[in-house]
């Protein structure tokens, strides 16, 4: 099983749903990250959408546990890594496995008790979703919650929201707001709609960092994009994702999609033509771009970068899997929470027949809620693997 992720800063997530405890060995950290527990145990409520409309009524205290790697001042509020692995533990409490009894023999529409079952028969754990669950995510944001304190030092800040829930586009400011009580007050209706008729609500979600530099990721398989798909598809319900415009972008031309770029200084930010060779405003490195004797050109080019932006931003702040220096951006789309109150039609697996289910369980009507504070998480998580990559490519 793959339940390890990283190149620099290596993260193992173990445990299910309804085990003991849930947890993560983070490999990788240097000595000397500050670390603020309550910073990190407010994304942690975050996560569990405390006094959120629409999250699940099983409630952990998320007390997270620190078994290694970390080292805490007396009022047990801020600490200091030491070098070796970080490892933490959550422990689950408020399980009802009973609920679960007979999802081997009925599977879950939705679920992937099938899908378990057809991998590991009799010897799989599938109370609550086992290893497979939601409440895996919450190993995953201690991680990232720890990355994204490191990538706050170096200038670098990670946001994320609710566009659309349930097919309900929300306001910019409930959208901005995440968590905020005009959020609540605006998704309330949305969510009392559903559960009145058994049901659930999926959504999309954004997310923006800002303060990249322009030259992090690698090419083809160590894109920003590659290494971000895979651990935003990590996230259980997750089923789509788009960068930049994403699919908006087929159905465009060239000439409406390209991001022109533009230097920014105080006195101008005037195109003029220097297209055609023999231009008298053109510098001689665009047209040397590729001889022997354009070293110097193009090491005076990079020394530009930082007076470079792009006038639009249609690419999401990446070009070739590397990014430009702009708002790194993307879409995350969450599938509805698959169980619902309404009958649905199943089959058992030992009779060999059709049926009906009415789930039971504690359920969130919308997973994608409580999957903001996550996808934050992990982006940063990602994000600061690769800043690892850069920083050590330039020496910094």
């Amino acid at each position: 099983m793959s339940s390890t992720f990283g190149k620099n800063i290596k993260i193992s997530i173990f445990g299910e749903s309804h085990g003991p405890a849930v947890g993560v060995v983070i490999d990788g950290l240097p000595a000397g990250i500050q670390v603020d527990l309550n910073e990190l145990n407010s994304l942690m409520r975050d996560r569990m959408g405390i006094d959120m409309p629409g999250t699940t009524p099983r409630k952990e205290k998320e007390k997270i546990e620190f078994l290694s790697g970390i080292r805490f001042d007396s009022r047990f509020s801020i600490g200091i890594t030491s070098g070796t692995p970080l490892g933490a533990i959550i422990r689950n409490e408020n399980v009802k496995s009973k609920d679960y009894s007979d999802v081997a023999n009925v599977p879950r529409p939705g679920h992937a008790d099938y899908t378990q079952v057809a991998k590991w028969g009799e010897y799989g754990i599938l109370e609550g979703g086992g290893h497979l669950s939601g409440r895996l995510t919450a190993p995953l944001a201690v991680a990232g919650g720890i990355c994204m304190q490191v990538l706050e030092k170096e200038g670098i800040s990670v946001y994320a929201g609710l566009l659309n829930l349930g097919g309900h586009a929300l306001t910019e400011e409930a959208s901005e707001e995440f968590g905020s009580d005009f959020f609540k007050k605006e998704i309330t209706p949305f969510i009392l709609e559903a559960e009145r008729e058994g049901d659930s609500l999926g959504g999309i979600l954004w997310c923006t960092a800002e303060g990249l530099p322009p030259g992090v990721g690698e090419p083809i398989f160590d894109k920003v994009e590659s290494r971000l798909g895979q651990m935003i598809f990590s996230i259980p319900g997750v089923k789509g994702l788009e960068f930049g415009d994403g699919f908006a972008c087929a159905v465009r031309r060239g000439s409406e999609n390209n991001d022109a770029f533009r230097i920014v200084t105080k006195n101008s930010t005037e195109h003029i033509d220097a297209s055609t060779k023999g231009d008298e405003h053109a510098p001689d490195y665009l047209m040397t771009f590729g001889t022997k004797d354009n070293t110097d050109d193009i090491t005076n080019c990079a020394k530009n970068f930082k007076s470079v932006e792009l006038e639009t931003n249609h690419c999401g702040g990446l070009l070739g899997g590397i990014t430009t220096g702009g708002k790194l951006q993307f879409r995350v789309a969450v599938k509805p929470t698959p169980s619902i109150g309404k009958t649905q039609r199943t089959v058992n697996l030992l009779s060999k027949k059709n049926v009906l289910l009415n789930n039971k369980g504690r359920h969130d009507v919308a997973v994608a809620i409580r999957a903001v504070p996550v996808v934050k998480a992990v982006t940063a998580l990602v994000l600061y693997d690769l800043l690892i990559d850069y920083k050590e490519s330039r020496n910094d």
